[in-house]
Protein backbone atom coordinates (compact mmCIF):
# COMPACT_ATOMS: atom_id res chain seq x y z
CA UNK A 1 0.00 0.00 0.00
CA UNK A 2 1.26 3.47 -0.93
CA UNK A 3 1.21 6.38 1.51
CA UNK A 4 2.04 9.80 0.04
CA UNK A 5 4.95 11.71 1.54
CA UNK A 6 2.84 14.88 1.23
CA UNK A 7 -0.78 13.98 2.10
CA UNK A 8 -3.60 16.26 0.99
CA UNK A 9 -3.67 19.36 3.16
CA UNK A 10 0.13 19.58 3.62
CA UNK A 11 1.73 23.04 3.30
CA UNK A 12 4.67 22.92 0.87
CA UNK A 13 7.33 25.13 -0.74
CA UNK A 14 8.45 24.54 -4.33
CA UNK A 15 12.12 23.66 -4.77
CA UNK A 16 14.38 22.67 -7.67
CA UNK A 17 14.04 18.97 -8.51
CA UNK A 18 15.66 16.60 -11.01
CA UNK A 19 13.61 17.91 -13.97
CA UNK A 20 13.70 21.48 -15.36
CA UNK A 21 11.34 23.85 -13.56
CA UNK A 22 10.27 27.41 -14.37
CA UNK A 23 12.43 29.69 -12.18
CA UNK A 24 9.45 31.76 -10.97
CA UNK A 25 7.94 28.64 -9.36
CA UNK A 26 10.87 28.09 -6.98
CA UNK A 27 10.18 29.32 -3.47
CA UNK A 28 6.42 29.67 -3.88
CA UNK A 29 4.24 28.14 -1.18
CA UNK A 30 0.93 26.38 -1.34
CA UNK A 31 -1.26 23.51 -0.26
CA UNK A 32 -1.28 19.93 -1.55
CA UNK A 33 -4.86 19.24 -2.59
CA UNK A 34 -4.47 16.15 -4.80
CA UNK A 35 -2.55 12.91 -4.76
CA UNK A 36 -2.77 10.38 -7.57
CA UNK A 37 -2.56 6.62 -7.08
CA UNK A 38 -1.80 6.15 -10.79
CA UNK A 39 1.06 8.67 -10.83
CA UNK A 40 2.32 8.42 -7.28
CA UNK A 41 5.18 10.88 -7.65
CA UNK A 42 2.78 13.68 -8.74
CA UNK A 43 0.93 16.09 -6.46
CA UNK A 44 -1.69 18.76 -7.19
CA UNK A 45 -0.77 22.04 -5.46
CA UNK A 46 -2.67 25.32 -5.16
CA UNK A 47 -0.39 28.31 -4.52
CA UNK A 48 -1.32 30.76 -1.79
CA UNK A 49 -3.70 33.37 -3.17
CA UNK A 50 -4.56 31.37 -6.32
CA UNK A 51 -7.24 28.85 -7.23
CA UNK A 52 -5.53 26.97 -10.10
CA UNK A 53 -4.20 23.46 -9.45
CA UNK A 54 -0.62 22.89 -10.67
CA UNK A 55 1.10 19.51 -10.78
CA UNK A 56 4.54 18.97 -9.25
CA UNK A 57 6.81 15.98 -8.79
CA UNK A 58 7.62 14.73 -5.32
CA UNK A 59 11.23 15.96 -5.49
CA UNK A 60 10.00 19.49 -6.32
CA UNK A 61 8.19 19.82 -2.99
CA UNK A 62 9.47 20.54 0.51
CA UNK A 63 7.31 20.54 3.62
CA UNK A 64 6.87 24.06 5.01
CA UNK A 65 7.80 24.85 8.62
CA UNK A 66 4.67 24.08 10.54
CA UNK A 67 3.55 22.23 7.41
CA UNK A 68 0.97 20.14 9.17
CA UNK A 69 -2.23 19.20 7.46
CA UNK A 70 -4.67 22.01 6.80
CA UNK A 71 -8.27 21.75 5.70
CA UNK A 72 -8.52 21.36 1.93
CA UNK A 73 -11.08 23.78 0.44
CA UNK A 74 -14.04 21.77 -0.93
CA UNK A 75 -13.93 23.36 -4.40
CA UNK A 76 -10.18 22.79 -4.66
CA UNK A 77 -10.46 19.05 -4.06
CA UNK A 78 -12.21 18.41 -7.39
CA UNK A 79 -10.00 16.32 -9.70
CA UNK A 80 -8.44 18.10 -12.67
CA UNK A 81 -8.60 16.58 -16.14
CA UNK A 82 -5.37 14.96 -17.35
CA UNK A 83 -5.58 16.40 -20.87
CA UNK A 84 -5.78 20.03 -19.75
CA UNK A 85 -3.66 19.67 -16.63
CA UNK A 86 -0.97 22.30 -16.32
CA UNK A 87 2.10 22.06 -14.18
CA UNK A 88 4.92 24.32 -13.11
CA UNK A 89 7.46 22.85 -15.48
CA UNK A 90 5.44 23.16 -18.65
CA UNK A 91 5.49 19.38 -19.06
Amino acid sequence: MWFPIFPEGTRVRIQRGAQPLEPEMIGRTGLVIQTDLQRRERYGVIFDGEDRVRTFREDELAREEGGVKAEVPPTAAEPAGDADEEDGAGR
